[in-house]
Protein backbone atom coordinates (compact mmCIF):
# COMPACT_ATOMS: atom_id res chain seq x y z
CA UNK A 1 0.00 0.00 0.00
CA UNK A 2 3.14 2.73 1.12
CA UNK A 3 4.58 1.74 -2.26
CA UNK A 4 1.44 2.37 -4.40
CA UNK A 5 0.43 5.62 -3.03
CA UNK A 6 3.78 6.77 -3.23
CA UNK A 7 4.14 5.78 -6.83
CA UNK A 8 0.61 7.96 -7.13
CA UNK A 9 2.33 11.17 -5.16
CA UNK A 10 5.44 10.65 -7.83
CA UNK A 11 3.06 10.61 -10.14
CA UNK A 12 0.33 13.33 -9.29
CA UNK A 13 2.91 15.59 -8.05
CA UNK A 14 5.08 15.01 -11.26
CA UNK A 15 8.21 13.98 -9.73
CA UNK A 16 11.38 13.29 -11.85
CA UNK A 17 13.08 11.01 -10.93
CA UNK A 18 15.76 8.18 -11.72
CA UNK A 19 14.18 5.21 -9.99
CA UNK A 20 11.71 4.60 -6.86
CA UNK A 21 14.44 3.78 -4.35
CA UNK A 22 16.26 7.57 -5.27
CA UNK A 23 16.93 9.35 -2.01
CA UNK A 24 15.20 12.73 -1.76
CA UNK A 25 18.65 14.77 -1.33
CA UNK A 26 19.95 13.57 -4.89
CA UNK A 27 16.37 14.98 -6.56
CA UNK A 28 16.64 18.78 -7.91
CA UNK A 29 14.84 21.61 -5.21
CA UNK A 30 12.11 21.72 -6.92
CA UNK A 31 11.56 17.82 -7.07
CA UNK A 32 12.57 18.07 -3.48
CA UNK A 33 9.54 20.55 -2.56
CA UNK A 34 6.92 17.69 -4.19
CA UNK A 35 8.54 15.44 -2.13
CA UNK A 36 7.61 16.95 0.85
CA UNK A 37 3.99 18.00 -0.54
CA UNK A 38 3.34 15.21 -1.47
CA UNK A 39 4.23 13.72 2.22
CA UNK A 40 1.65 16.08 3.52
CA UNK A 41 -0.70 15.21 1.34
CA UNK A 42 -0.02 10.91 2.28
CA UNK A 43 -1.99 12.04 5.50
CA UNK A 44 -5.07 13.64 3.62
CA UNK A 45 -5.55 16.81 5.73
CA UNK A 46 -8.77 18.59 5.31
CA UNK A 47 -6.67 21.95 5.05
CA UNK A 48 -2.83 22.38 4.22
CA UNK A 49 -0.82 24.81 5.46
CA UNK A 50 2.13 25.95 3.02
CA UNK A 51 4.93 28.23 3.86
CA UNK A 52 6.77 29.83 1.03
CA UNK A 53 6.08 26.72 -1.18
CA UNK A 54 8.31 27.55 -3.83
CA UNK A 55 11.10 29.36 -2.00
CA UNK A 56 14.06 28.18 -4.03
CA UNK A 57 12.47 26.76 -7.45
CA UNK A 58 12.96 27.37 -10.50
CA UNK A 59 10.19 28.60 -12.75
CA UNK A 60 8.87 25.38 -13.62
CA UNK A 61 8.90 23.98 -10.84
CA UNK A 62 7.11 27.00 -9.09
CA UNK A 63 4.54 26.55 -11.59
CA UNK A 64 3.83 22.98 -11.20
CA UNK A 65 3.22 23.84 -7.35
CA UNK A 66 0.62 26.14 -8.23
CA UNK A 67 -0.84 23.81 -10.14
CA UNK A 68 -1.30 21.32 -7.82
CA UNK A 69 -2.39 23.70 -5.05
CA UNK A 70 -5.21 25.28 -7.34
CA UNK A 71 -6.41 21.53 -8.34
CA UNK A 72 -6.35 20.71 -4.53
CA UNK A 73 -8.47 23.71 -3.00
CA UNK A 74 -10.40 23.37 -6.28
CA UNK A 75 -11.24 19.52 -5.12
CA UNK A 76 -12.08 21.11 -1.83
CA UNK A 77 -8.96 20.93 0.32
CA UNK A 78 -8.41 24.15 2.52
CA UNK A 79 -5.15 25.66 1.36
CA UNK A 80 -3.45 28.56 3.85
CA UNK A 81 -0.51 29.95 1.62
CA UNK A 82 2.25 32.32 3.45
CA UNK A 83 4.64 33.71 1.16
CA UNK A 84 6.35 36.73 1.02
CA UNK A 85 6.32 36.93 -3.28
CA UNK A 86 3.19 38.91 -3.83
CA UNK A 87 2.82 37.80 -7.43
CA UNK A 88 3.02 33.92 -6.08
CA UNK A 89 0.02 35.16 -3.82
CA UNK A 90 -2.24 37.17 -6.46
CA UNK A 91 -1.88 33.86 -8.96
CA UNK A 92 -2.82 31.39 -6.50
CA UNK A 93 -5.38 32.74 -4.03
CA UNK A 94 -8.42 33.94 -3.62
CA UNK A 95 -8.29 36.10 -0.52
CA UNK A 96 -5.51 37.38 1.35
CA UNK A 97 -5.01 38.63 4.86
CA UNK A 98 -2.49 40.92 5.24
CA UNK A 99 -0.35 41.75 8.68
CA UNK A 100 1.66 44.58 9.65
CA UNK A 101 3.34 44.83 12.45
CA UNK A 102 2.15 41.72 13.99
CA UNK A 103 -1.85 43.39 13.31
CA UNK A 104 -4.17 41.57 10.88
CA UNK A 105 -4.63 45.03 8.80
CA UNK A 106 -6.66 43.78 5.72
CA UNK A 107 -8.63 40.83 4.04
CA UNK A 108 -8.83 41.27 0.77
CA UNK A 109 -10.28 39.72 -2.68
CA UNK A 110 -7.62 38.50 -5.04
CA UNK A 111 -9.07 39.91 -7.86
CA UNK A 112 -9.87 43.30 -6.22
CA UNK A 113 -6.22 44.48 -5.44
CA UNK A 114 -2.44 44.42 -6.83
CA UNK A 115 0.94 44.47 -5.71
CA UNK A 116 1.35 48.05 -4.86
CA UNK A 117 -2.04 47.88 -2.45
CA UNK A 118 -0.27 44.79 -1.05
CA UNK A 119 2.72 46.26 -0.11
CA UNK A 120 1.24 49.30 1.01
CA UNK A 121 -1.01 47.55 3.57
CA UNK A 122 1.62 45.01 4.68
CA UNK A 123 4.56 47.97 5.13
CA UNK A 124 2.12 50.47 6.70
CA UNK A 125 3.39 53.75 4.15
CA UNK A 126 1.81 55.02 1.01
CA UNK A 127 4.46 54.17 -1.90
CA UNK A 128 4.48 56.64 -4.56
CA UNK A 129 7.39 54.38 -7.07
CA UNK A 130 5.58 50.87 -7.52
CA UNK A 131 3.92 50.41 -10.62
CA UNK A 132 0.10 49.86 -10.35
CA UNK A 133 0.14 45.83 -11.75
Amino acid sequence: QENSLTQDLLNKLNVRHNSFNQKVNTLSGGNQQRVVLGKWLATRPKILLVDEPTRGVDVSAKAEIHKVLKELAKNGMGIIVVSSELSELLQITERILVICRGQLVANVETQTTNTQELMELSTGEKLTYMDKS
